[in-house]
């Protein structure tokens, strides 16, 4: 390491100074987001959550890219207490200052595809979706595997084209949709996948490929589990009811 000469101590020491205040800065404005997030996440009701929407919008101490992500948790946790409507307004606000962000395209477009609801503009967040994620795919962080980090990258693409092939399917394209879904469940297989590459099959008249991955998918942890059973129970009936059928004609003199 090079010396450094006398005659830059006095400036060596001001920056030390600028940096140190800097750090303790920084160190203050980490705490803030965590405990706001830390409060966000544990509000146990609609007016708990309120409550810490309230004190975000007054909150200073973090940047802009924080507060970002802390209304990305918010919208997350009004969904999980069941205000729909107030999780996609401020997904909508996010977007309109950060019109990139995958995450947040992604997630309001999978709450309409649920709803069966905007299917036009899902499609289009949902495709841009995928676009960005394709494209922007990051660096893998130091200290993790370059296998893990790849793992995590498929993991959310394989999350964004199931948003996508969703999509698709509550619009009635269904081969559109189970070839996306297919893309998906190969880079992601999770339950909510399967469940919907199994209702594409379905609709797209494989019935024994519906009831395997519709039956796969109730092994794991469904959004619904009540509705996927049912819909295994028609998929179950149809099958065997066109079996019968079949049974039938084969037996009549000809």
């Amino acid at each position: 390491m090079n010396r450094v000469p006398k005659l830059f101590w006095a400036f060596m020491l001001a920056s030390l100074l600028a940096l140190t205040g800097l750090s303790v800065f920084l160190r203050s404005q980490g705490e803030a987001f965590l405990s706001a997030a830390q409060r966000i996440t544990e509000a146990a009701d609609l007016d708990g959550l309120k409550l810490e929407e309230a004190k975000l919008a007054g909150l200073k101490s973090i940047n802009q890219g924080q507060r970002q992500m802390l209304y990305g948790l918010l919208a997350g946790r009004y969904a999980q207490l069941g205000d729909t409507q107030k999780m996609q307004k401020l997904m909508e606000q996010i977007l309109v200052r950060d019109p990139d962000n995958a995450e947040v395209l992604n997630n309001l477009a999978y709450e309409w595809a649920k709803q069966g609801v905007n299917l036009d503009r899902a499609e289009q967040f949902a495709r841009r979706a995928v676009d960005l994620t394709e494209k922007n795919i990051g660096s893998k962080p130091a200290g993790m595997s370059r296998e893990r980090w790849q793992q995590l990258a498929d993991r959310e693409h394989g999350n964004y084209r199931d948003t996508y092939g969703w999509v698709l399917y509550q619009q009635g394209r269904y081969a559109e949709s189970l070839a996306e879904l297919q893309k998906a469940f190969g880079l992601a297989p999770e339950p909510v996948i399967q469940h919907h590459l199994g209702m594409a099959l379905y609709r797209t008249g494989d019935l024994e490929g519906a009831i395997e991955n519709l039956a796969a998918s109730l092994a794991g942890r469904l959004e619904d589990p009540e509705g996927a059973k049912s819909a295994l129970e028609t998929v179950y009936r149809e099958k065997y009811k066109s079996l019968r059928v079949t049974a039938s004609s084969a037996q009549q003199p000809h």
